[in-house]
């Protein structure tokens, strides 16, 4: 019984030992999500190209994902380390990914953007080329695209162009930059962006094939080949098998071969293969040689050192630090700043990064100032201004231990530069003033986080609390003097003041013109109103008002036509409700302070307005573009096809006969002018012409009215009606009846004008009483 327990108890152990060990060979996973936030538009890349497999390798991994893990499933394994997804509702979403190595181990790793529909802004970066050599200058090039009122210039950006965590830039305002690799390799570009509310966000990659980032640079020397090796692990001893490749080198038809001892022979033939692994037999240090070779025979070699020693390998010690946003270098703060220390970069080619320990000495002065622990992030604050070398130590299961040191300076905080502008140092009782204290600065803080106050009167009571917006509008109800205050305060709490002066003046009255245009017309007359010369000596024009009278008759008229409003111009048309005859316009201009002004202007309504509306309204006239025009001669077809039209006559299917001579079948009178004809209204001239074009005197258009609608000219007529017409003239008879009948009045001075032309006014009116 106690043989069986025994054995029971030792197949248990030999399972832990057994799982310990798999999981010591098992894949790392790693994931980087660019950009961090983003909205339903945005692009999301999602990176795992830094996972590992046990040996520190990449290139035997394959890949699932789920982009909204507990919410999402699955995608299919893939060896495509990165990968792009969209999303269609808001939310913080955590991105799992999985990876397994060539024996099936597996390892996942987690990643989190937050996506919001909502979102103010969105940032992505070009880069020009995208390939080069360490003589290429690669241009980047930032768009930011942000919602109404965002104020694109208040972003800040700072790069970091080979993702080794310490950025190389300062923040900065240019949305463009240049930079050259001086090594060759494959590079990861990465953008941070500072919004004008404070909100950052990280851009990994540059924009491609419809991706937002992720793109990589890659940089290479020449046409040859470009060797590059590695190792893992890089030290190790007798029983260690070291894992080789040179899936890093540049060319994609490479071939590759191995000297393992650097002694000049190498110990495999050429091959595609990308990895190889060896175990040495005596202690020391080899120069390893991997040699590389294209399709033109083309050689490159790449050496790397390992130790073989008793012992493992050290760990790697990173350090990354963050201080806080609102400071204009993340490498110095204040005395009030809580620095954040972060190792968890640190890695180890035995242990995996959550089994190091760390420890931190804030002051480099050899005395550490925390215990070991496998936390890899800590916080300090220094309490006086200098400078420190940060130091961490990271220790592996083995004992051994590196060393990391990161230099930061402390200051003493100042207080800010406070700075103040306005628009206009004049202006009337009523009348925005807008002030600006944008300029303001500070020595450790960005200008983004200031905050300020104001004091419009400038007798020490603050009339607004502190806001971090530079800009606010004011107005005075009284005229004088003022003397206006801007207090700054930077987050922690040293304040500074600035002050201008305004003049707030007594206001005047504004000064009302207008334009009118026609200034004579018909019912049908678009008359347009133009008061865009009126000014007021202390109100914006935008800020005028305007209301209009277009029928005034007087101080006793008290209506209007429309109510105030901004609106400088402004149209009418004239009806039979108002009549004809000259109307004045009344124009009245009020300032903002309620002071009003105006001006008057006469327009003429013509008095054969009612006539030409009611041929209009037949359709028996059009006009023009311009109007009536009823003080334009008539011609002799126009006349015609108005009497046609008024007898209502059809003209359809009408036959081109040729009557006249000058009255061609392309014409447009021409049916008017034939059926007139046939119907014995008009005869034409003796040559057999009719003269469509010219003119037609009042005699002659007598005639042509009074033989149109059949109005009978016998019986006796009584002559001296008109100084002008005789008994014996030809036209006396349709004269006299065009009279009688109450079409015709004659001239004042007592004539009839049988010789003077007749208008479109005239015509319409006795064509329209003929009716």
């Amino acid at each position: 019984m106690k043989n069986l327990a025994r054995s029971i108890l030792f197949l248990f152990l030999i399972s832990i030992f057994a799982l310990a060990f798999a999981s010591d060979l098992g894949p790392e996973a790693s994931i980087t999500s660019s950009p961090s936030k983003g909205s339903f538009s945005t692009v999301f890349t999602f990176d795992a190209s830094q996972s590992v497999d046990s040996r520190g390798f990449g290139s035997t991994l394959e890949y699932r994902w789920n982009f909204n893990a507990g919410e999402e499933s699955w995608t299919d394994w893939d060896d495509d380390a990165t990968v792009t997804h969209q999303y269609t509702d808001d939310g913080t979403k955590q991105i799992e990914v999985e990876v397994r190595d060539a024996d099936g181990y597996t390892d996942k790793a987690w990643s989190q953007v937050d996506v919001d529909n909502e979102l103010s802004y969105e940032t992505e970066f070009t880069v020009s080329p995208e390939e080069g050599d360490t003589e290429t200058v690669f241009e980047f090039d930032i768009d930011t695209t942000a919602s109404y009122g965002t104020d694109l210039d208040a972003f800040e950006y700072r790069w970091d162009f080979d993702d080794d965590g310490d950025f190389d830039t300062d923040y900065i305002s240019s949305e463009t930059i240049d930079h050259s690799y001086g090594d060759n390799g494959i590079y990861m570009p990465v953008l941070e962006v500072t919004a004008p509310d404070g909100t950052t966000t990280e851009i990994r990659g540059y924009e491609y094939d419809g991706a937002l980032s992720g793109g990589r640079i890659t940089v290479h020397s020449s046409d040859y080949p470009e060797a590059s090796a590695k190792v893992w692990p890089s030290s190790g001893d007798e029983n260690t098998r070291f894992y080789f490749s040179a899936e890093d080198s540049f060319n994609g038809d490479d071939e590759y071969r191995w000297d393992f001892e650097g002694d000049g022979i190498f110990d495999t033939d050429w091959s595609s293969e990308e990895t190889a692994d060896h175990k040495y037999s005596t202690p020391g240090t080899y120069e390893v040689i991997l040699q590389v070779r294209n399709s033109d025979g083309l050689t490159d070699e790449a050496r790397l050192s390992i130790t073989i020693a008793e012992e493992g390998a050290a760990p790697d010690a990173q350090i990354r630090i963050t201080s806080d946003t609102h400071l204009a270098d993340k490498d110095v703060g204040t005395t009030a700043t809580e620095f954040k220390f972060n190792a968890s970069y640190s890695s180890d080619e035995e242990d995996y990064s959550s089994y190091l320990e760390v420890r931190w000495d804030y002051e480099g002065d050899g005395d550490f100032d925390t215990t070991w622990s496998t936390e890899k992030t800590a916080y300090h604050q220094f309490l006086a201004a200098g400078e420190y070398e940060v130091t961490l130590e990271v220790r592996d299961t083995a004992g051994n231990v590196s060393e990391a040191s990161y230099d930061i300076r402390v200051v003493t905080n100042t207080a800010p530069y406070a700075s103040i502008t306005v628009d206009n140092d004049e202006a009337t009782s009523g009348v925005e003033f807008s002030f600006d204290a944008g300029a303001s600065s500070d020595d450790q803080y960005k200008s983004t986080y200031l905050e300020v106050r104001w004091d419009w009167e400038g007798d020490g009571s603050w009339d607004t609390s502190f806001s971090n917006d530079k800009t606010e509008e004011h107005y005075y109800d009284s005229s004088g003097t003022y003397d206006v205050i801007v207090q700054v305060k930077d987050p922690e709490g040293q304040t500074d003041e600035s002050s201008v002066s305004v003049t707030v003046l007594s206001n005047t009255t504004p000064y009302a013109e207008f334009s009118v245009d026609p200034e004579e017309g018909t019912y049908s007359t678009k008359f347009t109103f133009d008061a865009s010369t009126s000014y007021d000596g202390q109100t914006d024009f935008d800020d005028l008002w305007f209301r209009w009278d277009f029928n005034y008759n007087g101080n006793s008229d008290i209506t209007y036509d429309t109510s105030w409003n901004h609106s400088d111009t402004t149209t009418h048309y004239y009806d039979s409700d108002d009549g004809t005859g000259y109307f004045t316009v009344r124009l009245e201009v009020k300032d903002e302070d309620g002071e009003v002004q105006e001006d008057v202007k006469t327009i003429y309504v013509h008095w054969a307005s009612p006539y030409l509306d009611e041929l209009r309204s037949r359709g028996i006239i059009k006009g023009y573009d311009d109007g009536m025009r009823p003080n334009q001669d008539i011609t002799r077809a126009e006349l015609v096809k108005i009497v046609v039209e008024s007898l209502d006559e059809n003209l359809y299917g009408m036959t081109y006969q040729g009557y006249f001579s000058d009255v061609s079948n392309t014409s447009w009178y021409w049916k008017y002018l034939e059926r007139a004809y046939e119907l014995g209204i008009v005869s034409g001239y003796d040559d057999g012409s009719f003269g469509p074009d010219a003119s037609i005197n009042r005699a002659e258009a007598m005639k042509i009215i009074i033989n149109g609608f059949d109005i009978d000219t016998g019986g006796s007529h009584s002559g001296g009606v008109f100084d002008d017409i005789s008994a014996s003239a030809w036209y006396f008879k349709y004269v006299m009846t065009a009279y009688e009948e109450s079409l015709v009045s004659g001239y004042g001075d007592g004539t009839f004008g049988p010789g003077n032309n007749m208008t479109r006014g005239e015509a319409a009116k006795v064509v329209w009483l003929a009716m």
